[in-house]
């Protein structure tokens, strides 16, 4: 697929819509901001070491959210489902990394249909914001 102007103002509108419509920060970190700090596990070294860990979701959610419409654009679309499923692995890890670290500083556990509510509405969300779906998000090729 040869990279034009308009190939290029796509990703460009995919990435920030990803960005946008999925949030900035992984579950991960969403989960750091939300702890009880009154709570006596919040000093703990378990804590600590947990709360450090949201970093590199946080790290991972901002590399997909501009390689994925990337990896798409550039395939034609032949690498839609691999980014999908990758995409939706990594929701995975991050949902439950976020459960980690609430329970590791004194909070509750996510169950896993919270868990899985949020990697489905993290995949439909992609699924919007890069046009996969038609007349919603922008489209996948230059017709």
């Amino acid at each position: 697929m040869k990279l034009n102007n308009k190939n290029i103002f796509y990703l460009l509108c995919s990435a920030f819509f990803s960005t946008f419509l999925s949030g900035c920060t992984s579950h991960s970190l969403k989960a750091v901001a939300n702890l009880d700090s009154n709570r006596p596990e919040y000093l703990s070294v378990k804590c600590e070491e947990a709360k450090n860990s949201a970093l590199i979701q946080d790290e991972l959610k901002w590399g997909r959210s501009i390689a994925s419409p990337a990896l798409i654009l550039l395939s034609g679309g032949t690498l839609f489902l691999p980014v999908l499923a990758s995409n939706m692995g990594l929701d995975t890890a991050d949902n439950i990394q976020a459960s980690n670290i609430s329970v590791a500083c004194g909070g509750k556990s996510k169950s896993n249909e919270e868990i899985a509510t949020n990697i489905l509405s993290g995949a439909a969300v992609g699924l919007v914001s890069q046009g996969i779906i038609p007349n919603v998000g922008l489209p996948l090729t230059n017709k």
